[in-house]
């Protein structure tokens, strides 16, 4: 993200006005009260000076030497005010919660049973939606996100930075990490992150609409971790198991929806959920899946020392190099096409 490093430097772009050049009129400070004069010449001649038309070149000279002078003083104002592009950390006393969202991206994700404004959508699309609005809610909590399909791995890690959070989300697709559900190695990945961390609030929230059937370790192993570990696991069983629609493709590779029975194993997610004293929830609709994750925002709170880490990347040589490169080009123009006799 674009900012400035010191940004009140962007003031002088008020004194612009100040460097255009006035026509025919020039301030004469001989006069005691610095009185405004005409720019006068006097010759004698018997031609009719406002009958004569002014030149191309005399016609654009101030125009273009304005414009000029104009980009080059904005060029330096903007050096000064040292653009720069980055992440910025700073060590802060935070209160919140350590959360690692943990969420289903497989194929099974695709399936359009959910509704958001009225518009059918599938179950990631409502996913993404409620998860960026429980992250916007989050002041103070570091959360981190993992995924997992087939595989798992870690979209983002703990973080307070919600908009980084905010773009990592807007990536995930369903079937990303394979088609199959891998809930063990999801929680494993995801207590990786936690294990470490100091505190009592460490919080993995899962979520998944189907039955884990591939992966190393087996769901209810990976709560038994967690629960030495003493971090807690919400699940979220999202969907029916009953016939929902499902896009596919047709030999004319056209989508076409198919209604489908997609089973979701709660027993286990409940399991999970009890093993590390969490809970579970059930959500058959985006409603019931805000309100789920509202409940999810009385978890109990931690206070910690954070340290953060400041990485920018600076830009000010960029004015600075083509504001010199337009003062050589000024004084070129006024010392020969623009120049002015006397």
């Amino acid at each position: 993200m674009l900012h400035f490093a010191s940004p009140y430097f962007l003031l002088l772009l008020f004194f612009i006005p100040f460097l255009l050049e006035r026509r025919g009129r020039q301030r004469s400070f001989v006069n005691f009260w610095l009185t405004t004069q005409q720019s006068r010449l006097k010759f004698s001649t018997n031609v009719e000076l406002q009958k004569i038309q002014p030149s191309f070149r005399s016609t654009i000279r101030k125009p273009l030497l304005n414009t000029v002078k104009i980009a080059i003083f904005s060029l330096f104002v903007l050096a000064l005010a040292r653009p720069q592009t980055g992440s910025y950390f700073t060590e802060l006393d935070a209160s919140g919660r350590d959360i690692m969202l943990t969420l289903d991206v497989s194929n099974s994700m695709r399936a359009l049973d959910f509704f958001y404004d009225r518009n059918r959508i599938d179950r990631i699309t409502a996913l993404k939606k409620v998860v960026q609005d429980f992250i916007e809610k989050r002041k103070g909590d570091r959360i981190g996100l993992v995924v997992f399909g087939e595989t798992a791995w870690t979209q983002c890690p703990l973080t307070l930075d919600q908009k980084t959070l905010q773009e990592y989300l807007k990536l995930i697709q369903a079937g990303m990490a394979g088609g199959s559900t891998a809930i063990g190695d999801g929680i494993g990945v995801a207590l990786k992150h936690l294990k470490d961390l100091k505190g009592e609030s460490k919080v993995v929230v899962l979520v998944s609409d189907g039955e884990s059937n591939a992966g190393i370790l087996h769901p209810l192993r990976a709560a038994s971790i967690a629960k030495e570990l003493g971090i807690k696991i919400y699940t979220i069983g999202i969907g029916s198991s009953e016939k929902v629609p499902f896009p596919t493709e047709n030999i004319w590779q056209q989508t076409v929806l198919t209604y489908q029975v997609l089973p979701l194993d709660e027993k286990t997610l409940r399991e999970i959920a009890e093993t590390t004293g969490g809970q579970y929830f059930y959500a058959k609709d985006t409603e019931t899946l805000v309100k789920i994750y509202d409940e999810i925002n009385k978890l109990e709170m931690r206070e910690d020392k954070i340290v953060q880490y400041v990485e920018y990347k600076d830009y000010f040589m960029l004015p600075l190099s083509l504001g010199v490169v337009l003062i050589f080009i000024y004084e070129l123009l006024v010392a020969t096409v623009l120049r002015v006799i006397p």
